[in-house]
């Protein structure tokens, strides 16, 4: 029997010497200890420009905590875990934090919501700057709400990046359901994020990953992992990333011009699965790159309206691009396993559904239950074979191409991929961060001749819910 220390004994020895080393540095004049829900709300109220606030291990709840003051460029103000994954924030308010203040950084906590909670994070105004790094944010409609304020305030030049937003139930409410619903704001990067199970039970039962709108330009969306349902078939209508949304009101646009949703904005990079609409939807967006996308097991990708223009190149998807409305589109080497006419199989499903609810429900005396039910099976059947076909949006082949999907793992199949290789990089690597292999590049987010296709081993940051212990505020 050995007597050394274990691999794990060692790590948590590591991490456990790290915490109180954090802890004993944070009582420097620029770092201060949290140890309880008072002290940060009291903290953040009191920050100055280059505070660091290090919360100590633990669960704390709050009604809500705000922003009192601006950083710097040069001196930022940070709010972090001491220890990442240790520190459960508990929101019982409509918003956690309500950031109205430039340079500001939230690193590494978990947050999270309740059944009625709207944001983990609304950012409002003149809170440019912002930075959103390596937390967990789970059970809100949308977690981070990003808008400006009367007087033409816009929170400018966010930076989203490697944080995991997720729902454990759908979201029973009338008000919009987006993990990340940013309106009027230029220049922010959402950039390898997770975004998981997001469902709306109620209103218009419509969702999104993310979505940019209401005048907002140079938005750069990459790297990201959607999975609109980990339990398929997705619910309600689910769409992965857009550029529009579902369009904003005259009052919300930047300048109060809503000629455009979006401008300049570039999409690439992004593995986006199991949306029961389109993965990418472009809603009066003009100059939109999407490049180096994979859209497996959605419908594909929609560009919108006469104002909405995008030049497509070197994705691999379910479905195909479609344009529509008057919506214009510049496309070459994309991989699409469907077509256009499959796209329209949601929709016209949907109405053939609630036709024959229709009759169920009205014309019950002459309309027996059981004329009602073989019909839905008829159109669940046709249904079914229409999207696996090529003539459709082509899930059968989607699954020849990828036959470990339903686990995570995207690795080609040596049959059935026609077509996968041999792209021309336009972006200079991939999903994984890798540089791209010139000459022998693989459409789609991820290059197998550089990277793996397990995209679950992206998941890193998920920690176990623990019971509120701390105060509470």
């Amino acid at each position: 029997m050995s007597t050394g220390t274990s691999v794990n004994d060692r790590c948590r020895w590591r991490h456990a010497v790290w915490g109180l080393c954090a802890l004993v540095t944070s009582a420097t004049a620029d770092q201060h200890p949290i140890r309880s829900a008072a002290e940060l709300s009291h903290a953040m109220a009191s920050a100055k420009p280059g505070t660091t606030l290090v919360i100590a291990p633990g669960n704390y709840r709050f009604q809500r905590l705000e922003t009192r003051t601006a950083g710097t460029a040069e001196a930022p103000i940070m709010v972090r875990a001491a220890i990442a994954g240790t520190v459960t924030l508990q929101a019982t308010g409509v918003a956690l934090f309500w950031v109205r203040h430039a340079y500001w950084t939230f690193k590494d906590l978990i947050i999270q919501g309740t059944d009625q909670t709207d944001h983990a994070f609304h950012i409002v105004g003149e809170a440019s700057h912002i930075t959103l790094t390596g937390n967990v944010i789970r059970d809100f409609h949308a977690a981070i709400k990003i808008n400006g304020t009367p007087g033409n305030h816009y929170p400018d030049n966010g930076l989203i990046e490697g944080n995991d937003l997720y729902n454990r139930s759908a979201r029973a409410t009338d008000a919009p359901v987006t993990f990340i619903d940013l309106v009027a704001g230029s220049g922010w990067i959402v950039r390898d994020n997770y975004l998981a199970d997001f469902a709306k039970n109620g209103g218009d039962f419509t969702s999104y990953g993310l979505f940019m709108k209401g005048n907002s330009d140079h938005g750069l969306i990459e790297r990201n992992l959607v999975i609109c349902a980990r339990d398929v078939p997705a619910r309600g209508t689910r769409v992965g990333l857009s550029l529009g949304g579902g369009g904003t009101g005259t009052p919300y646009c930047r300048h109060q011009n809503c000629a455009l949703e979006h401008r300049a904005g570039v999409i690439r990079n992004n593995i986006v699965l199991n949306c029961s609409d389109v993965g990418i939807y472009l809603n009066r967006a003009s100059q939109t790159l999407v490049a180096h996308n994979t859209l497996l097991m959605t419908t594909g990708m929609d560009v919108r309206f006469p104002t909405s223009s995008a030049t497509v190149i070197n994705n691999v998807l379910t479905g195909s691009v479609r344009e529509r409305d008057g919506g214009s589109v510049q496309a070459r080497d994309n991989l699409s396993f469907g077509s256009t006419y499959g796209m329209w199989m949601p929709t016209i499903t949907q109405k053939l559904q609630h036709r024959i609810s229709d009759y169920d429900s009205k014309y019950s005396s002459w309309v027996s239950r059981a004329q009602v039910l073989a019909w839905q099976t008829r159109l669940e059947v046709a249904t079914r074979w229409i999207s696996e076909q090529s003539a459709g949006l082509g899930q059968a082949q989607t699954l020849t191409c990828f036959p470990g999907l339903a686990v995570g793992d995207l690795t080609p199949s040596v049959l059935g991929c026609e077509g996968l290789s041999g792209a021309q990089p336009l972006v200079g690597e991939d999903f994984w961060g890798h540089p791209r292999t010139q000459g022998l590049s693989d459409r789609g987010a991820i290059d197998f001749h550089a990277s793996r296709g397990n995209v679950l081993a992206r998941l890193q940051r998920f920690a176990p819910d623990a019971p509120i212990t701390e105060g509470t505020r």
